[in-house]
């Protein structure tokens, strides 16, 4: 319902008159900023008045580092899609806003929304893991990242390395990895470059890498990473972890019959704390009762 009410807002948005002017921050090159309103905009400039004038002024692109435009309601809630993981809704009205009229988007004046938006699809496109079409707005975007706001002309890396794992171009991500080596995106993608070159022990460590950077950062990359770190090395451990975060106590449709039978069984004393290398039998006798006991001297 929201995802409709959104999509009348932005064509509701779009039939205000733009000649009625909306008075907004205009970042010039050189570092200055002047507060104007704009009157209109073409292909190459926008037309303003100076607070308190009638005079109207013609301003070209090229001057204009960026525009501060008031953000309307459809933008708003298309990032708010976005940060709450609908992304099948955000990539939904972020499209609509790049094909909306230039009154609403104010295409192609820098700061414009259907530019940002673009920048917007690229990102949730990459939280749903999809390479092609993160490669489909890389494309369209490219042309016009000029007129980007300055902080979002930074595209990150794992971008790239989402198109690569599209054309399974594996020899230009580890190229990747090797640059930014601590991007839980890009060590889950370093996996299956791995697993292309049929090297599985390489793999379990770049899987393992990537849930291990994630820090909660983008969960399907995490569970993603931890399922297929499962599949390679089934460990109790892992097993309990993936269930208890990302399967609601169960674990994905089609898991091995060896990783279900796994988390029937509880987790053994201390392998939960030390993990599957670190607890060994020497391990736990060490943690007996009567063996901390013996190392716990008398209060004098």
């Amino acid at each position: 319902m929201r995802s409709l009410l959104t999509i009348c807002c932005l064509f509701t948005f779009g039939s205000i008159a733009f000649g009625q002017g909306e008075t907004v921050n205009v970042y010039l090159t050189g570092n200055r900023v002047i507060n104007t309103q704009v009157i209109a905009l073409d292909q190459t400039s926008i037309s303003f008045q100076a607070q308190n004038s009638k005079t109207t002024a013609t301003l070209p692109y090229n001057q204009i580092e960026s525009i501060e435009w008031p953000e309307p309601d459809a933008w708003k809630n298309a990032v708010t899609l976005l940060q709450e993981e609908k992304f099948d809704e955000a990539i939904q009205l972020f499209s609509q806003i790049t094909r909306a009229q230039q009154r609403f988007t104010k295409h192609p004046a820098p700061g414009n929304f259907s530019t940002r938006a673009r920048r917007m699809l690229i990102e949730a496109h990459r939280r749903k893991m999809d390479g092609a079409s993160i490669k489909t707005e890389f494309a369209a975007l490219k042309p016009e990242l000029r007129l980007l706001p300055p902080l979002e002309r930074k595209l990150l890396p794992i971008y790239e390395g989402w198109i690569y794992a599209s054309e399974k171009n594996w020899n230009e991500v580890l190229n990747l990895v090797a640059k930014y080596p601590r991007d839980a995106d890009l060590a889950l993608l370093e996996g299956y470059a791995h697993l292309a070159k049929s090297d599985s022990r390489a793999a379990g460590l770049a899987f393992t890498k990537a849930y291990t950077l994630d820090g909660g950062g983008n969960t399907a990359v995490a569970a993603l990473a931890l399922r297929e770190s499962i599949q390679l090395q089934p460990t109790s451990v892992k097993i309990h972890t993936w269930a208890t975060i990302f399967g609601k106590g169960k674990l994905w449709e089609g898991a091995p019959q060896s990783a279900i039978e796994l988390l029937a069984k509880p987790i053994a004393s201390g392998h939960a704390v030390l993990g599957e290398a670190e607890s060994t039998d020497e391990a736990e006798k060490f943690n007996t009762p009567e063996e901390k006991a013996k190392r716990i001297e008398p209060v004098k």
